[in-house]
């Protein structure tokens, strides 16, 4: 790595794959079809700071607690690991993700993008609670970007929650990879509120995504926004 050059940690979702909107709306629609129950459960509780905080086995645990198992909410991780419904959800998360990455695609210019930054010397990881270490490697693997990155990291570190991701815990075993323990030299770049909370909450700098969905709110004057992939080169040279 060019000493010079900050660590860059990406968000997946929302940020370099198409998928955000479907994955707060869509794809509980095909995970509980004909179950209105379920679908409103796990839809407002993924607009709330806990429900932000799970992954997909905590999502489809809590739509389940809410409606005909509350028997899981006290059940621990093995025994949710061996929990039919458990099992059958969560697989039906991991085919659906895995399929709309590829139909939805990367945005457009991101590709280009990561390619110049990668020849440039920049190191590359992808952050995301949006599938376990394998599923989002082979997910970035299927869309072609695979191989720019570092590492990838999601959930499922030995040790860790099953139903949580630990952000931190990403951010802990990227440092370690790369050596460098000043977390200024490194920058998140995501689309949402809680990767801003996260590059905060480690010291890390931030670059955020305006996209439809996402307001930014009273941070909105605070933050360096950019409209679209191609803006985060610069904007990188103005962070360094």
């Amino acid at each position: 790595m060019d000493s010079q050059k900050p660590i860059l940690i990406w968000d997946w979702d929302g940020t370099l794959v198409d998928t955000i909107e479907y994955k707060y709306d869509g794809i509980w629609d095909d995970i509980f079809p004909d179950d209105e129950k379920k679908q409103k459960a796990v839809k407002e509780f993924l607009h709330s700071l806990e429900g932000k905080g799970v992954n997909r086995f905590g999502l489809i645990k809590h739509a389940l607690v809410f409606t005909d198992r509350p028997d899981l909410a006290d059940m621990s991780d093995d025994e949710l690991k061996q929990d039919s419904d458990i099992t059958k959800y969560s697989a039906l998360y991991k085919k659906f993700s895995e399929e709309s990455a590829v139909k939805k695609g990367i945005y457009p210019g991101t590709k280009e993008v990561l390619e110049k930054l990668f020849n440039g010397g920049y190191s590359m990881y992808i952050i995301s609670g949006g599938g376990s270490d394998d599923d989002l490697k082979q997910m970035a693997e299927d869309v072609g970007i695979g191989g720019y990155f570092k590492k990838i990291f999601g959930f499922g570190s030995p040790g860790s929650s099953l139903t949580s991701f630990d952000k931190k815990a990403n951010f802990e075993r990227i440092m370690s990879q790369e050596g460098e323990r000043d977390s200024d030299k490194y920058i998140v770049i995501g689309d949402s509120l809680s990767d801003y909370k996260f590059a905060e909450s480690v010291g890390a700098k931030f670059i955020g995504f305006v996209r439809e969905w996402n307001k930014w709110g009273g941070y909105k004057n605070e933050l360096l926004l950019v409209d679209d992939i191609k803006s985060v080169e610069s904007s990188l040279k103005g962070l360094i």
